[in-house]
């Protein structure tokens, strides 16, 4: 079984990388396991205290993301699309839309939790880094 083979890009021109992009990661199996561990346990202090979990979208519109101004145009990771969208830096603000839309109905104080990846982007030194991180 083959895991990895050297090949050209599509092109043909360059090497595929053997790195994840500048500010990824790959999560180790010892990595996935304690992160399993810690969220399993706030879930079960999330639910104890009568939380609801949502799984809000990993890809967000870009006017839910900046609305109010509370995050910064300069960490947004733009998706190439007709529409203008970009990966969550955080995921407060799609909770709150969804909050204020789908389930706008459900009595207040509503109680959610929630987890999944968030994306950021920074420029240090003029070399753009890309971070992803678990949020919860």
């Amino acid at each position: 079984m083959v895991l990895w083979q050297e090949r050209s890009d599509p092109q043909g021109s360059e090497e595929v990388s053997r790195q994840p992009a500048r500010g990824a990661r790959d999560l180790l199996p010892q990595d996935v396991q304690d992160n399993r561990w810690l969220c399993a346990r706030l879930h079960q202090v999330y639910r104890r205290w009568g939380y609801k979990e949502l799984a809000p979208p990993t890809i967000e519109r870009l006017d839910t993301l900046e609305a109010a101004g509370a995050i910064d145009g300069n960490v947004l990771l733009k998706v190439s699309s007709q529409d203008a969208l970009g990966l969550r830096p955080e995921i407060t603000a799609s909770v709150a839309r969804a909050a204020c839309t789908r389930l706008a109905g459900l009595p207040r104080p509503l109680r959610l939790w929630y987890e999944g990846s968030v994306f950021q982007r920074e420029d240090i030194g003029g070399h753009e880094r890309v971070q992803e991180e678990l949020q919860s």
